[in-house]
């Protein structure tokens, strides 16, 4: 084995590890007390780069839970200042819990990464590798 699979498997290992920690998030975050603040409570007035929150509709297999009253966290996506579309995941407290990592050429494109991690994150295996 050459030392750039070694190097990739570590990669994927630690990309599968941050699918698994918003999974796990979406399912405990509801479960744990905290404050009631909202979502946008302590982000400056001047931000202007969230373009939408993603809530209300579910992943296309039907298995979203969107109109789950307890979640605590909301996906937003953004245009970032190269012009490229993010979603982050923002805790209620106003805390990000987790981002893409990674620019889209559009928002439609940055939904369908969001509408993925809700769909596989929380069956994902955890890697220890």
């Amino acid at each position: 084995m050459s030392a750039g699979t070694g190097e990739a498997a570590n990669v994927v290992g630690l990309y599968a590890l941050g699918l698994v920690v918003v999974g796990v998030g979406g399912v405990l975050v509801p479960l744990v007390p905290g404050s009631t603040r909202s979502s946008t409570e302590g982000v400056p007035a001047n931000r202007t780069d969230v373009a939408e929150q993603v809530t209300g509709s579910e992943p296309a297999d039907g298995s979203g839970t969107d109109d789950d009253p307890t979640s605590q966290a909301t996906f937003e996506l953004y245009e970032d200042r190269g012009g490229e579309w993010r979603w982050r995941l923002r805790h209620r407290n106003g805390n990000i819990i987790a981002d893409s990592g990674e620019g889209y050429s559009s928002r439609s494109t940055a939904r369908n990464a969001v509408d993925g991690v809700k769909r596989n994150a929380a069956t994902a295996d955890v890697s220890t590798d």
